[in-house]
């Protein structure tokens, strides 16, 4: 405050006389002198300690959100890796039940062509049997039954044949489309998981920044409300009377009242 006033008493006093002869007002506008940049926060007393306070509130504001985007994170990694276990385990049951059904439907089938053959057996017992009560047991009539029944036998198990077949080639199919789908849903799990942490990180940089930028504001408005009051940051340089004229257009001769109001801000 003394530095300001010392200042301007000098430049209203002792050299007033002298700029109020050489300025026109009709071409001269008062120069503008920006103040070297500073980061040092002025004293308390000189800006509204409510400042102070807006700033601790925006400092725990970040702090809790990034404690919550942790928290978020954490819960994330359990979520992905309770949903993975889940498809997993949904995949090897799924699995699991079409294998019980392959071997089911293998043993079916060996029953069924074991029984078939069985039957046609009998069959030839029994032919052979009545045959021979009939006395009708000659090489032909043996031979002409044996081949109707080969191709019964043969007809019927190719029934069996084609439905053990294509049970292998469902089960095929099957089984391929568990997989896909089981895989499909662990990609789907990875990305959605990677999108959040990417957002969470997102939001966490960001909210870093702005806090960032709002303690640069505040401390714009404390240096501001300071020099209201008289505070100048260490290491400010002041503009001098040389400074005023060396960017001012003076007309020697010329006199103008008032000169005074010429003087910069910085020396008020």
């Amino acid at each position: 405050m003394a530095t300001a006033t010392k200042n301007k008493t000098a430049w209203a006093g002792g050299m007033g006389t002298s700029l109020a002869t050489n300025v026109s007002p009709a071409t001269t506008k008062p120069p503008t002198f920006t103040a070297t940049p500073t980061t040092v926060t002025p004293p308390a007393g000189y800006y509204d300690p409510a400042l102070d306070a807006q700033g601790r509130a925006s400092g725990r504001g970040l702090d809790q959100l990034l404690q919550d985007l942790g928290k978020a994170g954490t819960r994330a990694d359990d979520q992905l890796r309770i949903d993975k276990g889940q498809i997993t385990q949904g995949r090897d049951w799924s699995l699991a039940d079409l294998l019980t059904g392959k071997n089911r439907e293998g043993e079916d089938y060996s029953t069924a062509t074991n029984d078939l053959s069985t039957s046609f057996k009998r069959l030839a017992s029994s032919q052979a049997g009545n045959a021979l009560q009939a006395g009708v047991g000659e090489g032909g009539t043996f031979a002409a039954a044996k081949a109707a029944r080969d191709t019964n036998q043969a007809h019927d198990q190719s029934g069996l044949d084609t439905q053990h077949t294509r049970f292998g080639e469902d089960y095929s199919t099957q089984t391929g489309r568990v997989k896909t789908s089981s895989q499909q849903q662990l990609d789907d799990a990875d990305r959605l998981y990677g999108y959040g942490v990417v957002d969470r990180a997102d939001t966490g940089q960001r909210a870093t920044n702005e806090n960032t930028f709002f303690g640069q504001d505040l401390g714009a408005q404390k240096q501001y409300q300071a020099g209201q009051q008289g505070w100048v940051a260490p290491g400010t340089k002041l503009p001098t009377l040389e400074d005023y004229l060396s960017t001012t257009k003076r007309k020697p001769g010329t006199s103008i009242t008032g000169a005074t109001s010429y003087v910069p801000a910085q020396y008020y």
